[in-house]
């Protein structure tokens, strides 16, 4: 299996690595790593960092895994049909265990608008209920409202082991990073690899680009000025400069 990357999160990159510098006392079952909530935004890596997640923790055997699918990952609407048949099909996913065993990311963005309705109270019953054989990662928006600000409250109460993980700071050349490997999964190459990143490192840092959504934008008009002239698209530090000259006029 090949390794997923993980640029930036460095807050829950040392959580985890510290978690897996003592496994032992996790593999033998004597200690359960806490649930997280982290602060990230849908589209910005959310199945990247539960990729992540679950190869260190599945490496190090550092919970139990006893279903075919090693983690779950589910985006609740806010409707109560949604949210019944989720916790129906976590428990389908427990295969041969009595509960589901092994890594739980829910994103509960829209949660927040149902904060006083029957489906956070549903919500909340179930997910002490799943936390007993599983880990769980809640993914909230980077800028929570105030009804999200009141679940995540909710959740630390129902579940006293969890740690809030603050949005990501990326580095120019964390989103660097990040730009290339989006060039790399539309199949698109990269001529003159040092120097392409040299310059892309400069462009981001001069652009004060901050976000992943800054640099998606980036990658989108790196990507209108890929050369498809032959069988492989290819793209060099010609069009970085073409695009940093018009960034500069």
């Amino acid at each position: 299996m090949r390794e997923t990357l993980l640029y930036g999160h460095e807050e829950i990159k040392k959580a985890i690595n510290e978690i897996c510098v003592n496994s032992k006392a996790y593999s033998i079952g004597r200690v359960r790593p806490s649930n997280y909530i982290i602060h990230l935004d849908r589209g910005n890596g959310r199945t990247t960092l539960a990729r992540y997640i679950t190869e260190k923790f599945y490496k190090h055997s550092i919970i139990k895994f006893s279903s075919k699918d090693l983690f779950l990952e589910i985006d609740f609407d806010g409707t109560l049909k949604q949210l019944q048949e989720s916790f129906g099909y976590i428990s389908l996913a427990a295969c041969y265990a009595n509960s589901y065993e092994g890594v739980l990311f829910f994103g509960i963005d829209s949660l927040g608008d149902y904060i006083h309705e029957t489906q956070v109270e549903l919500f909340l019953d179930n997910i002490a209920k799943v936390s007993e054989t599983a880990t769980l990662i809640f993914y909230v928006p980077e800028n929570p409202s105030r009804s999200i600000s009141q679940l995540i409250d909710k959740i630390r109460d129902v579940l006293k082991d969890t740690v809030l993980i603050e949005k990501s700071v990326y580095t120019a050349t964390e989103l660097t990073l990040i730009v290339e490997s989006m060039l790399e999964k539309r199949g698109i190459e990269i001529d003159q690899k040092a120097q392409f990143h040299e310059q892309l490192v400069n462009l981001i840092a001069h652009m004060e680009l901050k976000t992943i959504d800054d640099v998606k934008e980036l990658s989108k008009r790196i990507i209108l000025l890929t050369d498809y002239s032959s069988l492989i698209s290819r793209v060099g530090s010609s069009q970085l400069r073409k695009m940093r000259h018009d960034v500069l006029s």
